[in-house]
């Protein structure tokens, strides 16, 4: 496999078709295995949950460090220009570059961030028992009934698994989005940094020059 995609790079419908196949043979497995009455096991499933949750803080936690990042920058930006005097078009375009540059990075962290509890992949009329926002619009002013609801819940390992499932996967997209941003966040602070170096470059050499 990895020799195939060193020789040819190129080859990604055929390894979409093959990652395909491998989920359709262990989707398969897994339904087969639950046929044959296989208790689940909750405790992997909370595993599971905690794992993705884990992927979703360090999503955070990078778009954290960019943010303030980026407030060091703004803050070095503001101290290299308001006293330069000898600016020219060229100074006031790497400005500008380096003001966008940290506005983006500052809105693509806010937008990592930024709390998601629309679950787009779920049924407007499926609940899971197990998720704030799920809970909070179908059991709203009626806590007694939650309280059975999760009492039959706990009770039935097969429902609880599939309830943690399906909270599985709805924080794995959420996961994969704020990683994605984060991403784009950490290469936007990277480019803002090496515009505002390059702007302390050019006052140095322009100071230089005057002296």
């Amino acid at each position: 496999m990895y020799s195939d995609r060193v020789l040819n790079p190129f080859n990604w419908r055929k390894r979409r078709r093959d990652r395909k196949s491998t989920l359709e043979s262990s989707a398969a497995a897994t339904s087969a295995t639950l046929s044959e009455g296989t208790a689940a096991n909750p405790d992997h499933a909370w595993k599971a949950l905690s794992l993705v949750n884990e992927w979703i803080r360090h999503a955070d936690a990078k778009a954290g460090v960019s943010l303030a990042f980026t407030g060091v920058l703004a803050t070095m930006l503001f101290n290299l220009v308001r006293d330069f005097k000898s600016r020219t078009p060229a100074f006031d375009f790497v400005v500008i570059l380096a003001c966008a540059l940290i506005v983006i990075t500052g809105a693509l962290c806010a937008w990592t961030l930024t709390p998601r509890w629309k679950d787009t992949d779920r049924s407007k009329d499926a609940i899971n028992r197990l998720f704030y926002g799920s809970i909070s619009k179908n059991f709203k002013g009626d806590r007694p009934r939650y309280v059975d609801v999760l009492h039959t819940l706990t009770a039935n390992p097969n429902e609880l698994t599939r309830d943690l499932a399906d909270q599985v996967h709805a924080n794995a997209k959420i996961a994969s989005s704020k990683m994605r941003w984060s991403k784009w966040a950490i290469r936007s602070a990277v480019t803002a940094g090496a515009t505002v170096a390059l702007l302390a470059i050019l006052i140095g050499v322009a100071n230089s020059a005057a002296t």
